[in-house]
């Protein structure tokens, strides 16, 4: 069963109840999230279900919301919104949610969405986990340049800051093995370790957004859900 996250903004959760009892959206493991709490409530969410009440003070609100969970997660986003508002919509859509939809749209139309966009990612997961397991990936490892900060693959050499610098040498130091987030923070901040999962989210973000910059995989870098992170063999 999916994991779905939801968060109601300033919408009713009696109202937000009865719009996913309509659209059976009960099929998944719905759970409120706490928005003080972010981070470690967005662990094992497969997708976001955002409920705005679109007044404009609220804007800036759901913006930081996305980003938050762009920043700390992989989950699909949704924005469920009352009133159709073509400038918020295109702002959420620049931020990187994965739709808009009015609350219009039917409720189980809204379950069918979620319920398409999930499985077809749960399938693309199952065939690329069986064509590793099949055949050996003739990509090669990064190579680091210490000097230069950076490094090097498929004759691409990618410049990094000093502190993603640091964390993709530890990920590189043990392929296929998971760090944690709290190992990555200590030994690359050197600091002890206080829930700063958001930090050490960030800089695999900017790491991967470079790698895709240069055409080469964001997939170098996995992420184990609940755990932290590895670099794939």
């Amino acid at each position: 069963m999916y994991n779905i996250g939801i968060i109601h903004g300033r919408v009713s959760e009696e109202e937000i109840g009865m719009y996913i009892e309509e659209g059976n959206l009960n099929c998944f493991n719905t759970v409120t999230i706490d928005k003080n709490n972010l981070s470690a409530e967005l662990e094992n969410k497969d997708a976001i279900l955002i409920f705005p009440n679109n007044v404009d003070s609220e804007v800036a609100e759901i913006c930081q919301l996305i980003m938050e969970i762009k920043m700390n997660s992989e989950s699909f986003i949704w924005v469920v919104s009352k009133i159709y508002d073509e400038k918020k919509r295109v702002v959420y859509l620049q931020l990187g949610v994965d739709g808009n939809i009015s609350t219009e749209c039917s409720p189980r139309e809204l379950q069918l969405i979620v319920k398409n966009a999930l499985d077809r990612k749960s399938t693309y997961e199952n065939q690329s986990v069986s064509q590793k397991d099949g055949t050996k990936s003739n990509e090669s490892l990064p190579e680091l340049n210490e000097k230069n900060l950076s490094f090097v693959a498929e004759g691409e050499e990618v410049p990094l800051t000093r502190t993603e610098y640091r964390l993709f040498k530890l990920l590189l130091s043990n392929p296929g093995i998971a760090f944690s987030y709290e190992e990555l923070y200590r030994k690359v901040w050197n600091k002890p370790y206080k829930n700063e999962k958001y930090r050490v989210s960030n800089v695999v973000f900017h790491i991967r957004e470079k790698l895709e910059e240069y055409s080469l995989s964001p997939n170098h870098i996995k992420t184990v859900r609940s755990v932290g992170y590895m670099i794939s063999e």
